[in-house]
Parts: structure tokens; C-alpha cells; sequence
């Protein structure tokens, strides 16, 4: 199994930022990958919109992901879960990537999807990666607050 490492981690987001920020988003590390010790399963980024930017539709995003060779491969809620199949500076690597949604990002197709569940096929969380999403949400409130738009 792949992990994702601090290095390997801002290696992805600098590849990340232009394709974002073309969309009218920026990108933030958070997660396991920035403040914890040792390599971690997945990678989250939380998007947030850039000021008085126009969003892309949900369908442009995604398919700008695939076109990056990042598919989307789960929605959940505020979380669009992806898998990393790029290969430049990680060459051959692949690994999980989460999406967060703060910031003024948010589209219809992500908000009708209910907290917890999926539109798209995707293995279950365990313990584990229940305690670490309510830990980064926590930290991500207290960090971001509640309206950033």
C-alpha cells in the first residue's frame, strides 16, 4: 500500500495549485500529512474559492481532476474522495486525496449527497478514519471558522 508523506504530500500540492487556481480555487494541505508524524494513507486539501471567482460546475471539476489523472472516486458530503494516478514528481506512485470543501465551494451535486454517504462506490471507513475526520473537521472549524465567502 501506498502512504503519502510531508514531502511527498507539498510535492503534490505544488503540482495541484495552477489546476486549482485555473478553476478559481485554491488549495491548502491539512490532515494527518501536515501536522503529524510519519506517513499517512491519504492526503487532504482542503479548496476554497478565490476571491469573486466564478466556480466551474461540478462536472468541469471533475473532469478536470480526471484529465490530471486524479478520478474522483467518492462524494461524500463535503468530502470528494480521489485517487492520485499522476505521474510527475510522485512517478508511478499512487495514493488517496481528499478534497475539503470550505471556503465558498460547494455545488448542488456534493450537498444533496447526505453526510456519510456515497453517489459513487467506495470502501467503509473504519474507527480510525472516523476519529481523524471528526479531528480534522474540528480543527478545520476552528481554523477557517464557519463562513469564509
Amino acid at each position: 500500500m501506498n502512504t503519502w508523506t510531508q514531502e511527498r504530500a507539498l510535492a503534490g500540492c505544488r503540482e495541484l495549485e495552477p489546476i486549482i487556481a485555473s478553476m478559481g480555487m485554491h488549495i491548502g494541505l491539512t490532515g494527518g500529512c501536515l501536522y503529524k508524524h510519519g506517513p499517512r494513507k491519504d492526503m487532504d486539501i482542503i479548496l476554497y474559492r478565490h476571491h469573486g471567482a466564478e466556480l466551474p460546475t461540478f462536472e468541469h471539476f471533475c473532469n478536470a481532476l480526471e484529465h490530471q489523472h486524479i478520478p474522483v472516486r467518492a462524494v461524500h458530503h463535503n468530502v470528494i474522495k480521489c485517487e492520485w494516478m499522476r505521474s510527475t514528481d510522485v512517478h508511478g506512485w499512487t495514493g488517496g486525496v481528499d478534497f475539503i470543501l470550505r471556503g465558498g465551494v460547494s455545488w448542488p451535486e456534493t450537498e444533496a449527497c447526505p453526510e456519510g454517504s456515497s453517489d459513487t462506490p467506495t470502501k467503509g471507513k473504519d474507527a480510525d478514519d472516523a476519529k481523524d475526520e471528526d479531528e480534522d473537521n474540528r480543527r478545520l472549524d476552528a481554523l477557517v471558522g464557519a463562513d469564509m465567502s
